[in-house]
């Protein structure tokens, strides 16, 4: 047995204070805090959805479908700014900028498939807001204030929401942490 080994030895046993002879040691502890958090939900949906600079339906495209394509990426990224701008004007203090979750694009005359290629095109998008627990929170109350700013915030760049129907939902969760310390006592 080496020579650090010995004085690691000797720093894992108690240490004992010669003066009151008091032993000290280390106790672990561990507390957990519990977040409560608020996600609102709002779906937009039956869009109708309109170019500003000509202030005409936007015409269905099958690029819309794909996911892929610069036709869809840049309607997405417009529809997804409006709602998110919008959506935050009605949401509670403390809310995050929202996230859309989802953004759908379909012809408006989709049972009509031989006609679809000169069908515009409606949109539903989901987006979520996060926020602290709210004690009162009001979905239908979001709802009257989305419809209230719906002029105000109906547009962005050269896309407009012509028409919508909207819902407004919400989900509570809990996140627990935990955090654990060593506290030197005597």
């Amino acid at each position: 047995m080496n020579i650090s080994t010995v004085l690691l030895l000797i720093k894992l046993l108690p240490i004992s204070n010669q003066q009151d002879n008091e032993i000290y040691s280390r106790r672990k502890f561990s507390t957990q805090f519990i977040y409560n958090y608020t996600v609102g939900i709002i779906e937009i949906y039956n869009a109708v959805l309109v170019n500003t600079t000509t202030n005409e339906n936007i015409l269905w495209n099958a690029n819309f479908n794909d996911p892929t394509t610069h036709d869809y990426k840049h309607l997405f990224h417009l529809l997804c700014a409006l709602v998110l701008k919008w959506g935050k004007s009605v949401m509670y203090l403390g809310s995050d900028d929202g996230v859309c979750t989802e953004i759908i694009f379909s012809p408006a005359d989709v049972q009509q498939s031989a006609e679809t290629q000169n069908s515009h095109v409606v949109a539903k998008s989901t987006s979520a807001f996060t926020f602290p627990f709210v004690l009162a929170y009001d979905g239908h109350h979001i709802k009257n204030l989305l419809d209230a700013k719906y002029e105000e915030y109906n547009t962005h760049m050269n896309l407009k929401v012509d028409t919508y129907e909207a819902s407004v939902n919400k989900c509570e969760y809990n996140h627990f942490i935990t955090h654990r310390n060593y506290e030197h006592f005597n």
